[in-house]
Protein backbone atom coordinates (compact mmCIF):
# COMPACT_ATOMS: atom_id res chain seq x y z
CA UNK A 1 0.00 0.00 0.00
CA UNK A 2 1.23 3.08 -0.71
CA UNK A 3 1.25 5.92 1.44
CA UNK A 4 -0.70 9.22 0.70
CA UNK A 5 1.48 12.25 -0.01
CA UNK A 6 0.31 15.03 2.06
CA UNK A 7 3.44 17.24 1.59
CA UNK A 8 3.43 17.79 -2.29
CA UNK A 9 -0.89 18.89 -2.25
CA UNK A 10 0.28 21.08 0.33
CA UNK A 11 3.15 22.76 -1.46
CA UNK A 12 0.93 22.73 -4.38
CA UNK A 13 -1.81 24.05 -2.60
CA UNK A 14 0.78 26.52 -1.44
CA UNK A 15 2.54 27.45 -4.71
CA UNK A 16 -0.92 27.65 -6.74
CA UNK A 17 -2.85 30.19 -4.39
CA UNK A 18 -3.81 33.37 -6.36
CA UNK A 19 -2.24 36.62 -5.43
CA UNK A 20 -6.01 37.88 -4.16
CA UNK A 21 -5.73 34.79 -1.81
CA UNK A 22 -2.82 35.78 -0.37
CA UNK A 23 -3.83 39.69 -0.13
CA UNK A 24 -7.03 38.02 1.58
CA UNK A 25 -5.04 36.37 4.02
CA UNK A 26 -2.81 39.48 4.76
CA UNK A 27 -6.09 41.92 5.22
CA UNK A 28 -7.50 39.01 7.94
CA UNK A 29 -3.82 38.99 9.25
CA UNK A 30 -4.31 42.91 9.74
CA UNK A 31 -7.23 43.04 11.02
CA UNK A 32 -6.72 40.69 13.92
CA UNK A 33 -3.70 42.44 14.59
CA UNK A 34 -5.44 45.85 14.97
CA UNK A 35 -8.22 44.15 16.67
CA UNK A 36 -5.07 42.89 19.11
CA UNK A 37 -3.88 46.13 19.01
CA UNK A 38 -7.07 48.14 20.39
CA UNK A 39 -7.93 45.63 23.13
CA UNK A 40 -4.46 46.34 24.70
CA UNK A 41 -5.06 49.59 24.75
CA UNK A 42 -8.67 49.33 25.40
CA UNK A 43 -7.18 46.97 29.25
CA UNK A 44 -4.31 49.84 29.75
CA UNK A 45 -7.17 52.27 29.79
CA UNK A 46 -9.02 50.12 31.86
CA UNK A 47 -6.31 49.81 34.33
CA UNK A 48 -5.82 53.67 34.59
CA UNK A 49 -9.84 53.93 34.96
CA UNK A 50 -8.88 51.04 37.84
CA UNK A 51 -6.19 53.78 39.34
CA UNK A 52 -7.58 56.73 39.49
CA UNK A 53 -10.87 55.19 40.92
CA UNK A 54 -8.40 54.16 43.59
CA UNK A 55 -6.91 57.81 43.83
CA UNK A 56 -10.70 59.11 44.34
CA UNK A 57 -11.29 56.95 46.96
CA UNK A 58 -8.18 57.65 48.54
CA UNK A 59 -8.69 61.34 48.37
CA UNK A 60 -12.22 61.18 49.81
CA UNK A 61 -10.52 59.13 52.68
CA UNK A 62 -8.56 61.98 53.52
CA UNK A 63 -11.81 64.84 53.60
CA UNK A 64 -13.81 62.11 55.69
CA UNK A 65 -10.64 62.29 58.11
CA UNK A 66 -9.64 65.89 58.04
CA UNK A 67 -13.60 66.89 58.29
CA UNK A 68 -13.69 64.72 61.43
CA UNK A 69 -10.28 66.58 62.64
CA UNK A 70 -12.21 70.04 62.03
CA UNK A 71 -14.89 68.97 64.48
CA UNK A 72 -12.87 68.17 66.74
CA UNK A 73 -10.43 71.05 66.76
CA UNK A 74 -14.01 73.29 67.24
CA UNK A 75 -14.61 71.44 70.73
CA UNK A 76 -10.76 71.46 71.46
CA UNK A 77 -9.82 72.34 75.03
CA UNK A 78 -7.75 74.75 75.15
CA UNK A 79 -9.26 76.38 71.89
CA UNK A 80 -6.88 77.30 69.18
CA UNK A 81 -7.60 79.54 66.48
CA UNK A 82 -4.42 78.27 64.56
CA UNK A 83 -5.59 74.75 64.60
CA UNK A 84 -8.64 75.58 63.65
CA UNK A 85 -7.32 77.65 60.31
CA UNK A 86 -4.60 75.06 59.55
CA UNK A 87 -7.16 72.11 59.51
CA UNK A 88 -9.96 74.10 57.59
CA UNK A 89 -6.96 75.10 55.02
CA UNK A 90 -6.03 71.51 54.89
CA UNK A 91 -9.61 70.04 54.42
CA UNK A 92 -10.54 72.67 51.25
CA UNK A 93 -7.26 71.59 49.42
CA UNK A 94 -8.30 68.05 49.79
CA UNK A 95 -11.72 68.83 48.86
CA UNK A 96 -9.92 70.11 45.42
CA UNK A 97 -8.00 67.21 45.70
CA UNK A 98 -11.06 65.32 45.36
CA UNK A 99 -12.65 66.93 42.48
CA UNK A 100 -9.12 66.80 40.63
CA UNK A 101 -9.00 63.67 40.97
CA UNK A 102 -12.75 63.27 39.61
CA UNK A 103 -11.96 65.35 36.86
CA UNK A 104 -8.89 62.93 35.67
CA UNK A 105 -11.14 60.08 36.23
CA UNK A 106 -14.16 61.04 34.12
CA UNK A 107 -11.18 61.79 31.45
CA UNK A 108 -10.38 58.46 31.59
CA UNK A 109 -13.69 56.93 31.72
CA UNK A 110 -14.87 58.90 28.38
CA UNK A 111 -11.75 57.44 26.69
CA UNK A 112 -12.36 53.88 27.91
CA UNK A 113 -15.84 54.23 26.50
CA UNK A 114 -14.62 55.73 23.43
CA UNK A 115 -12.48 52.40 22.84
CA UNK A 116 -14.97 49.78 24.15
CA UNK A 117 -17.66 51.67 21.67
CA UNK A 118 -14.79 52.06 18.24
CA UNK A 119 -14.11 48.27 19.17
CA UNK A 120 -17.83 47.80 18.70
CA UNK A 121 -18.11 49.94 15.39
CA UNK A 122 -15.05 48.35 13.60
CA UNK A 123 -15.27 44.54 14.63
Amino acid sequence: MAKKATTPTKYKEGISKSSADVEQELVELSVEQAANVLEQGTLSVKSQLLNAQGEVKTAEIEVSRLERELQNAKFSNPFNVNTLLATRTQLLKAQLNVEAKKDVFNQIEESHKFLVDLKSELF
